[in-house]
């Protein structure tokens, strides 16, 4: 089934699965804000890093010498604000991929588990519910993560803010089509990521629950380690 149809299908099942239950989807603003700020922080900060690779992908015969050697020569023959490119597209992209990632995750968990019901283990419906919310953030990050490619590795989007660099792809001759050439690729690197991360966290949150209902000082500890626990896996 092609990634469309895998989409729709998804969509689908949550939108009757909500009409059959009669509850309809709860929002909760603060895990979108949270999860936004949290995405384009961690995405933000490595900016130059992402630089360094997507001129090497574009050029691997001029930026030789692995990460430090490309580095090295960007800032020589470009200057050190070069590898600060893409940030604008990097930063509000990844605000909205992680505020749509977990805030519709949250959304989607009671949903996906009423559909599915007992016949699963807890951690399948879980983990449906992240591919379900990803697949809805990466379609929406794709045309900015378009862009901040072209920032980096077009001259032409040189200088030009987010808005306009985002205009100037989506009314090139390609239209819309431009914004989303990478989103197969996108689907197929985030989608199980997600899927993993965000199950893991939430099965190991389970398992400490008991501990930490008897010692409530180990609440921030038994987060961060599950969080820790979750990037390892995914």
């Amino acid at each position: 089934m092609r990634w469309p149809a895998c989409r729709a299908a998804l969509l689908a099942l949550l939108i009757s699965s909500s009409l059959e239950h009669a509850s309809p989807l709860v929002f909760v603003p603060q895990v979108f804000l949270a999860g936004g700020l949290a995405a384009s922080f961690s995405h933000t900060v490595a900016v130059p890093v992402d630089v360094v690779k997507t001129k090497q992908q574009n050029e691997p015969e001029r930026y030789t010498g692995g990460p430090v050697g490309a580095a090295i020569t960007i800032i020589a023959e470009e200057g050190v604000g070069t590898l600060a490119g893409g940030l604008g597209p990097t930063l509000s992209g990844y605000f909205i991929q992680g505020g749509l990632k977990y805030g519709l995750y949250d959304a989607f968990k009671p949903e996906v588990a009423a559909l599915l019901g007992d016949s699963v283990p807890p951690l399948v419906a879980l983990a449906c519910a992240g591919v379900a919310a990803e697949l809805i953030a990466s379609t929406a990050l794709c045309p900015l993560e378009a862009t901040r490619i072209k920032q980096v590795g077009d001259p032409l989007y040189n200088g030009l803010s987010t808005p306009a660099a985002l205009q100037l792809l989506l009314t090139s001759d390609r239209g819309l089509a431009a914004g989303f050439d990478g989103l197969a690729p996108c689907l197929l690197k985030m989608v199980p990521y997600t899927a993993f991360q965000l199950s893991t966290y939430q099965v190991s949150r389970g398992a400490l629950a008991p501990i930490v209902a008897d010692a409530p000082e180990l609440e921030l500890a038994s987060r961060l380690g599950c969080a820790a626990l979750a990037a390892v896996v995914s």
